[in-house]
């Protein structure tokens, strides 16, 4: 699937797709790396290779855009990814596709909510 067909169509919307799971994931909005994560995703969707320096090319985007430090925004999503795991790691594991063995990077959390995104057209 080109990610960039997800992308381009109109009946799709990638924030509230990923808010739904996110929600789903016992993750609220209350948590300023809600929307952090969100738009890391985002980024990530738009442009796979991002993946491959998330320090460099995601983070320092995502701080950019919120005004704030890259350190900030790797924080933030760590505890997001810190509470889906706590709340709903079935759900986690689902979306990837396969079972942890620990709880996932901030790497691997964004490059798998990505890839549920781009490969099952949500």
């Amino acid at each position: 699937m080109d990610p960039q067909k997800i992308i381009e169509n109109p009946d799709f919307n990638i924030e509230k797709a990923v808010s739904s799971l996110l929600i789903k994931m016992g993750v609220s909005p209350k948590y300023s790396g809600f929307y952090y994560s969100i738009y890391a995703i985002k980024l990530a969707v738009e442009e796979m290779h991002r993946l491959e320096f998330v320090s460099k090319w995601i983070y320092y985007d995502v701080a950019s855009r919120f005004q704030t430090s890259y350190m900030c925004i790797e924080r933030n999503i760590r505890t997001i990814v810190n509470v889906a795991w706590e709340n709903n790691p079935e759900l986690l594991e689902a979306i990837a596709g396969f079972k942890f063995k620990k709880k996932p990077t901030n790497t691997e959390f964004i490059s798998v909510m990505a890839l549920f995104l781009i490969f099952n057209e949500f």
